[in-house]
């Protein structure tokens, strides 16, 4: 028997280190499974912050798709107006140009009006200095006919002198 209880201890003995041997095993695993657990905590929480930050650059890029939208909206806006304008730009243009050609002929016009004034004014002119002439000749003349009339009464009979003639003028 003592050889049997010598084989129980050497068991226990060996059960004991391979208790030992468990418990610093299991120890071990305790560790590694909390270290496992703390890493697990942390990527699930670097997990929400990325898919957080996935979630917000989501968002972000939804207003900037709507922003972008709205810019080419008024990027078309922009070209149909400046279409617009420039149709707006040609009839201008081109009532300008009407306007320039008008202007042209009423100058082209008012040349020749003056030209015709100035002929005008000079024919006015010759038949002023004409009429002028026209009338100092019939003052003379009609001084030339008193002065003939008072020197034939003079020289005429006394029974002639009666008869006056009258003037014409």
């Amino acid at each position: 028997m003592a050889m049997a209880v010598e084989k129980v201890y050497e068991e226990l003995d060996e059960v004991k280190v391979e208790n030992k041997k468990l418990r610093v095993d299991l120890k071990s695993k305790a560790e590694l499974r909390e270290h496992l657990k703390k890493i697990q905590n942390d990527m699930l929480t670097k997990i929400q912050e990325e898919s957080s930050k996935t979630e917000k650059q989501a968002e972000q890029l939804l207003e900037k798709e709507e922003q972008i939208s709205a810019v080419k909206q008024a990027n078309e806006d922009l070209k149909r107006n400046l279409c617009d304008r420039e149709t707006t730009i040609m009839h201008l243009n081109a009532a300008i140009d009407k306007m320039r050609d008008a202007k042209s002929q009423l100058d082209c016009l008012n040349l020749q009006r003056e030209n015709e004034v100035a002929t005008l004014r000079h024919l006015l002119g010759t038949k002023e200095s004409l009429y002028k002439e026209m009338e100092y000749r019939a003052v003379k003349l009609e001084k030339e006919n008193e002065e003939l009339l008072s020197s034939l009464k003079n020289s005429r009979k006394p029974e002639f002198r009666k008869l006056e003639v009258p003037l014409l003028f």
